[in-house]
């Protein structure tokens, strides 16, 4: 091997390195835990309680209805 084509071997190594290192430093999404506040309910049947959160009264009942029919 020449050695002009070593040199631009090594110019090229020298360049890539730099492109590796930055792509491992990237984010993505939140990397701080977000707490927030949640206003749970309850539907108590024969043999379940079902947590469902505020608004999401149809959902949970429907869960309730399969739960108990299993």
């Amino acid at each position: 091997m020449s050695h002009r084509l070593r040199y631009i071997l090594a110019i090229l190594c020298l360049l890539a390195t730099p492109a590796a290192v930055f792509a491992q430093g990237e984010y993505f999404g939140r990397n701080k835990v977000q707490y927030r506040d949640f206003q749970w309910e309850i539907i108590s049947t024969p043999h379940f309680e079902i947590y469902y959160y505020q608004g999401e009264e149809e959902a949970a009942y429907d869960a309730a209805r399969m739960a108990e029919r299993s």
